[in-house]
């Protein structure tokens, strides 16, 4: 699989960000729609909607050790629940999820008819959903904290390019660049969701700040050729953040759930 060229993408920036505590109508096509929850939001209201989540992610969460990490995964899939169900017009608890063959999920029974795509990411105390009306969505998360092997991380997983743009900046701006970076590069592995064929070394992402880039691809595996689109910004202080969408991007919307 080969990789192109990234480009600024021109057109309507990345809106702020707005808190929402009502039903959004569904987002129109070329437009993504991208959510940011802290995890503790739903603390306040778990209990009233402890039915909410499914066997399998009762399971999952079961498995943590941490109370913590369990809670923010709850969170997160409960919050996931609820705005799509605000769009679907349905109780979230009787949305159903499939998962593919590289373990992305999609929406399965009568929620599938809808051609809604959704992704979500969670570090710290926030998480982040990306969802669009048809094409493939990723979106990832990541709370700005450099450990000492940050440049032996960015020489494993990031393109020689990448890599000299990041280390001829100031000091001071590593930690940015670094993970503005890393969450536009997942964001675009996700949203693809075939991590086998797409080496996250094999494509270059820009590292300055900026709302939004335009990505061609080329690949010989089926449907990930193509343009994509990635909004990008910080989700909240010391967080950094990024979403990707198949073709092109007219507007990305971004809100916050307010329960």
């Amino acid at each position: 699989m080969s990789a192109a060229k990234s480009r600024g993408s021109a057109g309507p920036a990345v809106t702020e960000w707005t808190a929402v505590s009502s039903r959004v109508e569904g987002p129109a096509p070329h437009v993504l729609h991208v959510w940011r929850a802290r995890t503790d939001a739903w603390w306040r209201v778990r209990e009233a909607d402890a039915g909410v989540l499914n066997d399998e992610e009762l399971a999952r969460a079961a498995a943590f050790v941490q109370p913590v990490d369990r809670d923010r995964f709850v969170a997160m899939h409960g919050i996931l629940r609820r705005v799509l169900g605000d769009y679907l017009g349905m109780p979230p608890g009787e949305i159903e999820f499939r998962t593919g063959a590289l373990g992305k999920p999609h929406l399965a029974g009568s929620a599938e008819q809808s051609g809604l795509q959704f992704n979500a990411s969670r570090s710290g105390d926030w998480c982040a959903f990306a969802i669009a009306a048809g094409g493939r969505v990723g979106v990832d998360v990541e709370r700005n904290a450099l450990t000492d092997d940050y440049l032996t991380v960015a020489d494993a997983f990031f393109s020689p390019a990448e890599v000299a743009i990041l280390t001829a900046l100031p000091r001071a701006e590593h930690e940015r660049a670094f993970f503005d970076c890393w969450t536009r590069k997942e964001a675009m592995i996700k949203a693809v969701g075939a991590g086998l064929y797409l080496d996250l070394k094999a494509f270059d992402v820009p590292l300055d700040p900026l709302s939004r880039f335009e990505l061609d691809l080329t690949s010989e595996a089926d449907g990930i050729g193509g343009l994509w689109t990635v909004a990008c910004g910080d989700l909240a202080p010391g967080y950094s953040g990024a979403a990707a969408m198949q073709g092109p991007m007219a507007e990305c919307l971004r809100f916050e759930w307010a329960p």
